[in-house]
Parts: C-alpha cells; sequence; structure tokens
C-alpha cells in the first residue's frame, strides 16, 4: 500500500455502513434497539473508514455471525436443543440481545462479503495494517 491512500473497497463499504446505520437510526424512532443497533454499526463504520482498529472490528464482525448463526439455531431446533420452552427462548433471547450489541442483521449483510478482504495481502488487510494508532509529533 503507497502512502495512505484508502481502498476503494473501504471507501464502499464505509458509505454502505453509513447508510445502513442512518437506516437503523431511522428504524430506532420506532423501536430503540434499532438505535442501539446503528451505534454499532456507526463505530465499525469509522473502525473501516479510518483503517484503525482492525482486531476490534473483525471481533465485532465475528460476533454479529455467531450470534446471528446461534439466533437461527436456537430458534429452528429448538426442540432438539431443549425440550423446555421457557429455557430455550431464554437462550434465543440472549443471543438476540448479543446480535443486537454486535450491529445485527443489517450489519451482517455488509459482514458477509467483508471479512474474507480483512486478511493480510489484500487491499483492506493492508490498510488496517498501514495506518497508525496516534500521530507522531516531531
Amino acid at each position: 500500500m503507497i502512502g495512505n491512500a484508502r481502498p476503494t473497497q473501504a471507501t464502499i463499504f464505509s458509505i454502505l455502513a453509513l447508510l445502513v446505520a442512518i437506516f437503523a437510526l431511522y428504524l430506532g424512532t420506532m423501536a430503540y434497539s434499532f438505535a442501539v443497533m446503528a451505534v454499532s454499526i456507526l463505530l465499525s463504520a469509522f473502525w473501516l473508514w479510518s483503517g484503525r482498529g482492525l482486531k476490534p472490528f473483525k471481533t465485532v464482525l465475528v460476533l454479529n455471525q455467531v450470534t446471528g448463526i446461534a439466533l437461527i439455531a436456537l430458534i429452528a431446533y429448538r426442540k432438539i436443543v431443549h425440550p423446555y420452552e421457557d429455557f430455550t427462548l431464554t437462550l434465543s433471547g440472549i443471543a438476540l440481545v448479543g446480535n443486537v450489541l454486535v450491529g445485527g442483521p443489517l450489519l451482517a449483510l455488509i459482514a458477509i462479503p467483508l471479512l474474507p478482504k480483512l486478511s493480510n495481502g489484500k487491499p483492506l488487510g493492508d490498510w488496517f495494517n498501514t495506518q497508525p494508532l496516534h500521530k507522531q509529533s516531531n
């Protein structure tokens, strides 16, 4: 990566995340959980735009995928996982809250194509590795 030129992928995904966050904020006027989701998406968009915080950014994306899969699996196979309805609903609720805290299904749409592009040697992986954590003073 030459200098600090922002890759096109970082620009596209950051703008897409910003638009998704604005949509989530609009939905947050009707249900407050979408506002929490929007804050998480905005934070992810900032990390991607600035090229800083690869570790927390990847952690949020992976947690988003894991909690989403857990939520789907618990709802789909609730009778197999545990025959007691109350316990299964409690587990599903925990997975739902966890998923909302890390961006919910709106961030999942962006995370699916984004995660493979974050490895070293790819433009987005290199973008995160070239950004200093703080500005150096002379």
